[in-house]
């Protein structure tokens, strides 16, 4: 139908807009408290209307070489995800927690949300792969966010606890 042509030219063009922003090739000092801020501050009513609070524990000075549109988009699929994850009957909670730590900047993305069912944890990154109803997900925030941390030569590891919640742990190496 017209109005599903229009969903999905839309989603395309947005994410054609993502991807002009994140392939730009220029590196700034990025400040990761900052951004995480802004991401949480931009989704906080939906994550309201949803009964999650979100934490967000980044050192204010914790800044990382690189493009600020790529962790625009590395906090909000993780915040989204934990959104449209939320049990909406009980308050959860998403907490974003930064630290440099050994050469590295370690990011902690953890939320209580229930988790990711043990059949799907191995598909999560593939572009396409969605649990969510299509007028919600498109399948390519967590793909996106693999292709982000891999741009940076990175490493994403998950803790899934099934029936509880799941943590993102991203290690990004510094540059000088």
């Amino acid at each position: 139908s017209l109005t599903e042509i229009e969903k999905a030219a839309t989603i395309v063009d947005r994410f054609r807009k993502f991807a002009r922003k994140s392939s730009r090739v220029e590196l700034d000092e990025v400040n990761l408290s900052r951004i995480a801020k802004r991401i949480a501050t931009v989704l906080g009513e939906h994550a309201r209307k949803v009964r999650l609070k979100t934490t967000i524990d980044v050192p204010d000075e914790l800044v990382f070489r690189g493009n600020a549109a790529d962790f625009e988009q590395l906090f909000f699929v993780l915040i989204e995800n934990a959104i449209h994850a939320a049990d909406k009957k009980i308050p959860q909670e998403i907490v974003v927690s930064g630290r440099r730590l050994d050469g590295h900047v370690q990011l902690d993305i953890s939320d209580t949300c229930g988790g990711i069912a043990e059949n799907h944890i191995e598909k999560v990154f593939q572009p396409f792969f969605t649990t969510k109803p299509a007028e919600i997900g498109t399948g390519l925030g967590l793909s996106i966010l693999d292709r982000i941390v891999a741009k940076y030569r990175g490493d994403i590891k998950i803790d899934n606890r099934v029936d509880e919640g799941v943590s993102f742990k991203i290690t990004l190496p510094l540059r000088d």
